[in-house]
């Protein structure tokens, strides 16, 4: 029923075993198990984790042995699955499936098989068993389950085909999951005046949209700012898989002479230019003609309140090390399994084929990093915002009753103020020539005391 395959002495088991034996080109698997004397125990590794089983867990040196072990004892590593099922014969998980038709992990097997293979097995559609989860919901984040009949499975996948990277339970993505950041956005939305909502959306749009440019390096021009800035603002009504819709906002935050008529067609990568001429290259992206596969959107799922961009990129600039550590995750695993060249324009090329090193990716790393700075913008970035506003509002008011000034003196007379720890400098003083300086004392007391409500609390 199975192909063995020679051990050449290793004790992996799993996904492991199946890179190893199949020479797989992909990365190595998060969680890679291996048999050994002693207990049952986990050791982690940095990013990595391995397993150790005892002895009872040998298995006879087989893929579809080691296939059924993967899909029971581990999270699920797609690079490898589907890796694994291009490399072997249909024959063999037809026969397995045939011997154990209700089996869940055969099953299952089969599901991922014709899902990401494309092609049928000769069988017959499966009409008993309960239906098994595609991943496991114990070990996985996983999406809304969708019937698969004929292979009675489940299909809680993050995505398709096209692109479906997987995201481990971990212990730290369960405490930030536990947190529901997402409710203390919403609880402090709904909290605030409409007014003031606005105020500081538009704070927050303007902020993300600096800190984007800040992060790749780039200082833009007015106009292009506020491109960006109307971009984001029609953000909630963006359909990410209308490729028209893409080109078309690439074409709104560009200058119109570099901006794209359709998909790339030409190889980008990321480097460095060391000794003033050559690029170190520290990542390849995927060839022009993988991109249209590629393309994919994961379901909406309300995470933030309608309206409100979580500006990222800010708290990613507060942490940037840990940023180029988590791409680098993705990016070193990769690059060693690309075969690529420059040519002589200076242009990168790839010979082998790689769009599946960018389809079927761990992502965990990333989920966890993202969920990170997205609580951080909503406990730093929305809640200082809003409270700046109201503590600003309740300045404005208070020097207001002082001197009637213009909203845009009174504006400026606070800003400046609130900038300088609640008074305002020698220099500035100059700019209201107008006032008495009694007047202006009477001012800035009245500026500290918003300042010193705010800072006191409830």
């Amino acid at each position: 029923m199975a192909i063995a395959v020679g051990n050449r002495g290793s004790n992996s088991i799993g996904h492991a075993w199946l890179r190893r034996e199949l020479s797989l080109a992909v990365p190595p698997p998060a969680v890679e198990s291996y048999v050994a004397a002693g207990a049952r125990r986990t050791e982690v590794r940095g990013r990595r984790i391995v397993e150790q089983y005892p002895r009872q867990y040998a298995t006879e040196d087989s893929i579809v042995a080691h296939l059924r072990f993967a899909l029971r004892h581990e999270p699920i590593d797609l690079g490898v699955l589907v890796a694994t099922f291009k490399a072997i014969e249909a024959a063999d998980l037809e026969a397995w499936v045939r011997a154990e038709p209700t089996g869940a992990f055969s099953r299952r097997a089969w599901f991922f098989y014709e899902t990401f293979t494309g092609r049928m097995l000769d069988l017959d559609d499966a009409r008993t068993g309960n239906y098994v989860p595609a991943l496991d919901p114990d070990k996985h984040i996983v999406g809304e389950p969708r019937r698969s009949r004929r292979h009675r499975v489940a299909d809680n996948l993050l995505g398709g085909p096209g692109l479906c990277p997987t995201v481990r339970r971990t212990p730290r993505l369960t405490d930030q999951m536990d947190l529901r950041i997402d409710r203390q956005a919403w609880a402090l939305i709904e909290s605030i005046d409409a007014g003031i909502l606005a105020r500081a959306v538009h704070y927050l749009f303007t902020k993300e949209t600096r800190s984007s440019f800040a992060l790749e390096g780039e200082t833009p021009s007015t106009a292009r700012s506020e491109r960006f800035v109307a971009a984001l603002r029609e953000g909630g009504d963006f359909d990410p898989s209308d490729k028209a819709a893409l080109i078309r906002l690439q074409g709104d935050i560009v200058d119109p002479r570099y901006a794209a008529t359709g998909w790339r067609t030409f190889q980008n990568f990321v480097g460095a230019t060391v000794e003033g001429y050559r690029e170190d290259v520290h990542f390849v992206g995927p060839r022009p003609g993988d991109v249209p596969g590629l393309h994919h959107v994961l379901a909406r799922r309300g995470y933030s309140p309608p309206g409100v961009i979580f500006p990222v990129s800010a708290a990613i600039l507060r942490d940037r090390r840990s940023y180029d550590e988590t791409l680098e995750t993705f990016s070193r695993a990769t690059l060693g399994l690309i075969r690529w060249r420059w040519t002589a324009a200076r242009e990168i090329v790839v010979d082998n084929e790689t769009a599946d090193l960018y389809r079927y990716f761990d992502a965990t790393a990333f989920a966890e990093y993202l969920h990170d700075r997205v609580a951080d913008t909503v406990r730093r970035d929305l809640t200082e915002e809003l409270a700046f506003i109201a503590v600003f509002d309740r300045a404005c008011a208070a020097v207001r009753e002082i001197v009637d000034m213009p909203d845009r003196r009174v504006a400026l007379f606070v800003r400046l103020c609130m900038q300088n720890g609640g008074r305002l400098s020698a220099k500035k003083r100059r700019l209201f020539a107008e006032l008495e300086d009694v007047e202006v004392d009477a001012m800035q007391a009245s500026i500290g005391d918003a300042l010193a409500d705010a800072t006191s609390g409830p």
